[in-house]
């Protein structure tokens, strides 16, 4: 089916607007997710207003976790919005079939609200925050459908337009208190939705769930949810303390802006098993051994073993990738002290653009940052021949595992908070092995 431009291939989901298509830009030739208004409502013009509304809303946001709008128009009497088609598996999906682990969940969260405060910065409330509009990826996770959110700046009368005063918008389940008794919401709000969903992809099942709808908005406004770490034994205390801050009754209790929520996941410490989740394999050691001290060199080849250090670490250049600066100057420190020059990025965007303009023997790169995240910064040295020779660290507050692809890529993991004697033979091993 044509139409404008697009050629729609196959529907693959629907909702209370309307329905989304798989499609193609037949003048730009890429693939497209096309989401079209019910012909029921076409007619409508409070909703077709609201449908407006929803591409003006995310067309605000430009974030690498938020799906692309591209277009919005009307072909044939049907509004459309034309946005990024986000191919990937659902978190509803994943979470049904025991697909993640803890650490897996933790950066999903940790992108999740990095989106979130992209949003709530520009002044946008989701108010739908659910696994179903999160969409993990190969490269990161997408969050999408904004079409329920309500811009906080607003014109009063606009916004009464379009939804009557203490009027229940989005699914029941993962609704905040405030929302699920049709008050007023601010950005808290999705804090609260982020939070349930951070709980159930964590434990495998929902924190308030009734036998009907009406059962479940009661636990939401009346009961605290289930002791996580009883669910999960060896959890990091730090997780439950996130997830039950961002799950409080009362708006003031919890993260006040969702960068709060962000930088905390970034800072948690996984547990390391899990019952529920399989486990891909796990990165043991560095490949870079931690040496021993060396024995101090024969005074008569001292000279010698000094020029030749100094040469090799002339040849040597080091990238720091992280958003935090502290981890960043701690670094650089620690290559300071083995004379070893580096360059440093704030974020992955950053960190690509300086492994475009030039090579690194070495770089530390921190899974967790904004913008562009430490696994898209590791699919660039993957996937560009010129890289394949930079030693990767992966930067990370606890332990991480990898799959045999990328074990590939990874040479180790130099865990948060440093170890000072760990980080310095990590280098001594490395400069050596040149």
């Amino acid at each position: 089916m044509q139409l404008g431009p697009y050629q729609l291939l196959n529907r693959i989901g629907s909702g209370g607007m309307g329905e989304v298509w798989k499609g193609e830009d037949t003048r730009l030739l890429r693939t497209v997710a096309v989401k079209l208004l019910r012909p029921e409502l076409a007619g409508d013009e409070e909703w077709k207003a609201r449908f407006l509304r929803e591409a003006r809303t995310a067309a605000r946001l430009s974030h690498p976790n938020i799906a692309t709008i591209y277009a919005v128009d009307e072909a044939d009497g049907r509004m459309y919005i034309a946005m990024e088609y986000v191919e990937g598996e659902s978190l509803k999906q994943l979470i049904a079939s025991n697909a993640l682990g803890i650490h897996d969940v933790v950066r999903v969260g940790k992108l999740c609200a990095d989106a979130l405060t992209e949003a709530h910065g520009h002044g946008v409330i989701h108010r739908d925050v659910k696994p179903d509009n999160i969409v993990v990826t190969k490269r990161g996770v997408k969050m999408l459908d904004f079409g329920i959110a309500k811009l906080i700046d607003a014109p009063a009368e606009d916004a009464g337009k379009l939804t009557s005063d203490g009027t229940v918008i989005g699914t029941p389940e993962y609704m905040s208190p405030e929302q699920a008794m049709g008050r007023t919401v601010d950005h808290r709000s999705d804090i609260f939705s982020l939070g349930v969903v951070l709980f159930e992809a964590l434990s495998g099942r929902h924190p308030f769930a009734g036998s009907s709808v009406t059962e479940t908005l009661v636990n939401i406004v009346t009961r605290e949810a289930p002791d996580l770490a009883t669910l999960l034994p060896g959890v990091s205390p730090a997780l439950v303390e996130i997830v039950q801050k961002a799950t409080r009754k009362n708006p003031d209790e919890r993260y006040e802006i969702a960068k709060q929520m962000a930088s905390a996941l970034n800072k948690v410490s996984p547990a390391t098993s899990s019952a529920m989740f399989p486990a891909v394999t796990r990165m043991e050691t560095p490949t870079v051994p931690l040496a021993a001290p060396q024995a101090p060199a024969k005074p008569a080849r001292a000279k010698s073993s000094s020029a030749r250090w100094k040469a090799i670490r002339a040849n040597i250049r080091v990238l720091v990738a992280d958003d935090d600066p502290e981890v960043r100057k701690q670094l650089g420190a620690a290559l300071a002290q083995h004379r070893l020059e580096y360059d440093e990025a704030e974020n992955g965007s950053e960190a690509i653009q300086r492994l475009k303009r030039r090579q690194y023997a070495l770089a530390f790169i921190d899974l967790m940052m904004p913008r562009i995240d430490g696994w898209a910064v590791i699919d660039f040295i993957r996937n560009h021949a010129e890289h394949h020779g930079t030693k990767t660290y992966v930067v990370a507050a606890g332990e991480q595992r990898f799959s045999a692809v990328d074990q590939d890529v990874i040479s180790g993991v130099v865990s948060k908070p440093f170890d000072p004697v760990k980080l310095d033979s990590l280098l001594e091993s490395f400069v050596r092995s040149r």
